[in-house]
């Protein structure tokens, strides 16, 4: 009973890294390469989401491609990719799987939004301008961090979040808490 106790009062994470809504817009053909940055806060993660927006049915396929590299920009080593299908006319966020990915907390990564020409001339992605909603990253845009960047300077971070794989440890703390006075009247009576 004493290991089950002792694994379950080690399991911390973070929590959800997440911007938050925004309305304005920007098509992603007209700044590709385009992604986000983020700091982990986690050692695992389930999912990494975007806000997008179709804003030319016409064009395209609906598949859009997110791509995980360690540090600032796309130069790093890929750890990742995930496809995912968008529904058609809707304003949605859309998350990709990475829950096989290990990264280092406190470490810099970046998502970069892929897809065929047609299907980033399709897509939008909501972003903040001039104020910074997530302090631990920055957009990229053309492949560079968007403030060092004149044409989108005014771009801080894309509508994006990054949820962590939740440690089921406090849900075996409760279980050890209720088995143990269970196993307790069971050797009582057993005596």
């Amino acid at each position: 009973m004493l290991f089950l106790w002792v694994g379950a009062a080690g399991g911390v994470w973070a929590g959800e890294i997440a911007t938050g809504e925004s309305e304005p817009t920007v098509w992603i053909a007209g700044y590709s390469p385009m992604g986000q940055s983020f700091t982990a806060e986690d050692s695992r993660i389930s999912s990494i989401g975007f806000l997008l927006s179709d804003l030319n049915p016409q064009a395209g396929d609906t598949t859009l491609t997110y791509e995980l590299f360690e540090g600032i920009g796309f130069d790093g080593l890929s750890l990742g990719r995930d496809s995912v299908d968008l529904a058609p006319g809707k304003t949605q966020w859309s998350n990709a799987d990475f829950s096989l990915v290990n990264l280092t907390v406190g470490q810099n990564y970046s998502v970069e939004l892929e897809g065929s020409r047609g299907s980033l001339e399709r897509w939008g992605v909501h972003v903040f301008m001039m104020n910074d909603p997530y302090p631990g990253g920055t957009a990229l845009v053309q492949g560079q961090v968007a403030s060092d960047f004149p044409p989108a300077n005014f771009i801080t971070d894309l509508c994006f979040r990054v949820e962590p794989i939740p440690e089921p440890r406090p849900v075996l703390l409760i279980l050890c808490g209720l088995l143990l006075p269970v196993l307790r009247l069971i050797k009582r009576n057993a005596n």
